[in-house]
């Protein structure tokens, strides 16, 4: 597309040369031949316009595809109960690491020995009220997400851990009613632009939150300080 606007520009330039030089200049060329050429020059221009917008709505075309793609969550749930805190989604005495995959490696570990081994990248987990409580660490997040978790739904979340998870481009979605009714093993999606959550398994459709589009953008960044470098 580079090109075609650089052939734009000189196109451009050429027409007004043109048009320069035969009123100040009639004497040069022939009425038909300065006619011929400007025709010329004019189509040059409509065809490379043409070829840019074109370009542009491909383009587009394809971001919009890969944005409604990523901006859907697709997994197994994996179910906890209320007030899971963030003492449980990492211990402690981990958090003299801020390695995201050695933190992962212990992510639920004092309250479900066996996630690291059954979770998969993209399943969904799923908790009751007040998910995150407790510190405000942002390790907790970051242990989830390191995991392969796509996205968190609760009946409700700590508001510092919302924050967290929201920085560090963790899907989360609150919707009370998908978190009661959601089985561990059911197969889910969430629609993040219309907050859609699907149970495939049992062919329940829930309304959670929709994403609004800043918050879309910085998880689409992987997190707010890669959305801010990007800008």
């Amino acid at each position: 597309m580079k090109r075609e606007r650089i052939a734009v520009i000189l196109t451009l330039i050429a027409i007004a040369l043109n048009i320069f030089v035969m009123f100040v200049y009639p004497e040069l060329y022939g009425n038909k031949f300065r006619i011929f050429l400007l025709f010329v020059m004019i189509a040059t221009l409509i065809i490379n316009i043409v070829k840019i917008k074109k370009q542009k709505n491909k383009q587009s075309d394809i971001e919009h595809k890969e944005r409604k793609d990523y901006m859907k969550a697709n997994g197994t749930a994996i179910k906890y109960g209320d007030n899971v805190d963030t003492d449980v989604i990492i211990p402690a005495r981990y958090l003299n690491s801020s390695d995201p995959k050695e933190l992962a490696q212990h992510c639920m570990e004092d309250i479900d020995k066996d996630f690291v081994n059954k979770v998969k990248p993209s399943d969904i987990m799923v908790g009751g009220k007040n998910f995150g409580c407790g510190s405000s660490r942002e390790h907790a997040p970051i242990s989830i997400k390191a995991s392969g978790i796509s996205c968190v739904i609760a009946e409700t979340f700590a508001r510092i851990f919302y924050r967290n998870s929201i920085n560090i481009g963790l899907p989360i979605v609150e919707c009370a009613e998908a978190a009661k009714a959601i089985n561990d093993g059911d197969e889910v999606e969430v629609d993040f632009d219309t907050g859609v959550i699907t149970d495939k398994t049992t062919g329940e459709t829930y309304q959670g939150q929709a994403f609004p589009e800043f918050m879309q953008k910085i998880i689409n960044a992987e997190g707010l300080i890669n959305y801010i470098n990007s800008k």
